[in-house]
């Protein structure tokens, strides 16, 4: 997926663009997105929460001190299987370490209350929303993030003429 990333970014070098990574940390994802001139990273691995920031989040903000422009997600609060008390806190704790707090997953719907807790702990910081929804599922949802990431998923892409077939990964739109 770097591969099409790099090659997206050359072909339109004006346009903000990023990376996930499912398996990776936040030091190791950061330093792939930089590495591929890329603008962003988004990790969907739980590293800060209301109660701390692991080791390798508190690297990866260090690092980003030195890259002010670049935009990095911590998946806060995501999906079922996080089961984050104070999703308010964990943002307040991503902002302070210069990351956009990022939730979600895959029943966006209830999302709502989560979303609400936010907003409200982070006032009109960034705050990103994630997962597999169609633009009828938001909603009411639409107005509480700043940055939405949305699941591709076989979508067909044009990069300097060749068509290439970009079978996973997120993008996002502000």
């Amino acid at each position: 997926m770097l591969t099409i990333a790099t090659q997206l970014k050359s072909a339109w070098p004006d346009k903000l663009l990023g990376a996930s990574y499912a398996t990776l940390g936040p030091v190791k994802a950061l330093q792939r997105s930089v590495r591929s001139g890329l603008d962003a990273t988004w990790t969907v691995r739980t590293d800060v929460t209301a109660r701390m920031a692991s080791r390798d989040a508190v690297e990866a903000a260090t690092s980003l001190k030195s890259r002010p422009a670049h935009r990095f997600f911590a998946a806060i609060a995501f999906c079922a299987r996080d089961v984050e008390a104070e999703p308010g806190l964990a943002a307040i704790r991503a902002r302070e370490l210069g990351m956009i707090p990022t939730t979600g997953g895959d029943r966006i719907g209830g999302s709502s209350r989560k979303l609400e807790t936010i907003r409200d702990a982070i006032g009109n910081a960034p705050l990103a929303l994630a997962g597999n929804f169609a633009a009828g599922q938001l909603g009411s949802l639409s107005s509480l993030p700043s940055h939405l990431l949305v699941h591709v998923s076989a979508s067909a892409i044009e990069i300097s003429g060749a068509s290439r077939t970009l079978t996973r990964g997120w993008s996002w739109f502000r």
